[in-house]
């Protein structure tokens, strides 16, 4: 008797200290989800709209007043890629499907037709990015929610987040085929049901992103899960062509084709385009501090140094596998199919924000590998995250890329201490003209194609 009262107090004890530290990782879980809020939401009409970004406020716009993304408002024809990207009845963007689009159109809808109003939804959709991310690190790494907070909120993914773009989109359904892939696979109609589903979404809202993850997802499924090969070729293949019936449904183009797409007539040419944008993607990845390439060094000598090849396990595990994967199949795909972009050979970043933010997991499982001690792993990943001494970009400045000791200062003061820049100028002096213009129909400026959709976005009602 004496004994099983014994066993039930010690019973009740372990259950009052597991209450307790539920309680707090919660409390935990929901003042980092404040922090987020705070970092993608505060000031959120500043900056002004960059030119990508007013393109989707205008087919947004559009998608209200017509119910589908056109690009002729009864007053300007916003019209880039040479023409490329707007089909003969003015339908827009051929190669971005128009997921993006309605969301805007919701975003202005609910929250107003304005800078903040067109941002805030994508913005709340980067703030639920959170639970995909902690879900892979939790089981992963330790300090599992602080790690989750440093990554979103660290610059790199911070700019990416407080866009009116597909960016966020992309970061949580990349989020959720991560945790899905670190999950333990069980075959099921549903599953497949709802693989196929999250494919359709997914190519639809970027097919080049989803087509270079389908890619690496059957890479993956090569090496490590041969059983659900076809399975997962044939879910991927029913969201591709999805998409490719959309995509043929909006007929043919004002212009031609994409003029880098030069692999069949100029060959020299074009393996020479893709040499700068292999080059330009590991670089910029590192000087974004997201593969930060001395720290990559440093720990893979030394797990070799130790003298065992299972050393590498940590690097072999399915997330971290799947994301590396991921990552060099987006670089060479993304640097056969457009090289770089500007004189100054840039990356084509904007096409991986997904990947930007989830590079740093297979760094961070394999220093928790390492570090068997909680304090110097979770310093070293601050460290990391907070500072640019560990990336090579640091130290070899290369051409047209300054990289300071820390993104965050110069990122961060951005929404802080926002300055005035020629577009606030402009827009402010236009929009206060005394005395009023009355001629709705003239035309104040000839602009480069790349800017234009600024002042249609916020003065097109006026002219």
């Amino acid at each position: 008797m004496l004994r099983a009262q014994h066993s039930g107090k010690r019973q009740d004890m372990k259950n009052t200290i597991a209450s307790h530290r539920n309680h707090g990782r919660l409390s935990l879980i929901l003042a980092v989800l404040i922090i987020i809020s705070f970092a993608y939401l505060y000031k959120l009409d500043r900056p002004l709209l960059w030119g990508d970004e007013a393109d989707t406020g205008l087919f947004a716009r559009n998608v209200l007043q017509f119910g589908y993304p056109i690009a002729y408002d009864g007053r300007n024809v916003p019209i880039c890629s040479g023409e490329a990207q707007v089909s003969r009845n003015l339908l827009v963007e051929r190669y971005i499907p128009w997921v993006q689009h309605y969301l805007a159109a919701i975003s202005l809808k609910s929250f107003g037709n304005d800078t903040r109003g067109l941002r805030l939804i994508f913005a709340l959709i980067g703030v639920i990015s959170f639970f995909p991310i902690y879900h892979i690190l939790k089981t992963r790494v330790k300090f599992p929610i602080i790690l989750t907070l440093l990554i979103l909120i660290s610059p790199q993914v911070l700019f990416f987040q407080r866009n009116a773009r597909y960016y966020s989109v992309l970061i949580l359904l990349y989020g959720f085929l991560v945790w899905h892939i670190g999950s333990t696979l069980r075959k099921s109609k549903l599953r497949f049901l709802i693989t196929s589903l999250y494919f359709i979404v997914f190519f639809h809202t970027h097919p080049f992103a989803a087509f270079c993850c389908s890619i690496s997802l059957l890479i993956f499924c090569t090496i490590y899960r041969k059983k659900a090969f076809l399975w997962y070729l044939a879910s991927s293949a029913i969201g591709f062509f999805s998409w490719l019936i959309w995509f043929g449904s909006l007929g043919p183009t004002l212009g031609g084709g994409d003029p880098r797409l030069i692999v069949i007539t100029h060959t020299k040419e074009w393996f020479s385009l893709f040499l700068s944008g292999l080059y330009a993607g590991v670089l910029d990845l590192d000087t974004v501090n997201c593969f930060p390439i001395i720290m990559w060094g440093i720990l893979i000598s030394a797990f070799l140094l130790k003298g065992r090849r299972s050393e590498l396990n940590p690097i072999k595990e399915p997330v971290s596998a799947f994301i590396l994967i991921s990552l060099l199949d987006q670089v060479v795909v993304t640097a056969g199919c457009f090289g770089y972009e500007s004189p100054a050979k840039y990356a084509l970043l904007r096409y991986m924000p997904h990947l930007i933010t989830f590079a740093m997991i297979p760094l961070f499982i394999m220093m928790n590998s390492m570090l068997k001690r909680k304090t110097p792993f979770i310093l070293l990943c601050g460290f990391i995250i907070l500072f640019n001494f560990l990336t090579l970009s640091f130290w070899i400045k290369p051409k047209h890329r300054s990289v300071p000791i820390s993104w965050w200062p110069p990122v961060y003061s951005e929404i802080f201490q926002p300055r005035k820049n020629v577009w606030d100028i402009i827009i402010e002096i236009v929009q206060n003209e005394t005395p009023p213009n009355t001629d709705r129909n003239r035309t104040i400026a000839a602009l480069p194609k790349w800017v234009r959709e600024i002042p249609i976005f916020y003065l097109g009602d006026q002219y």
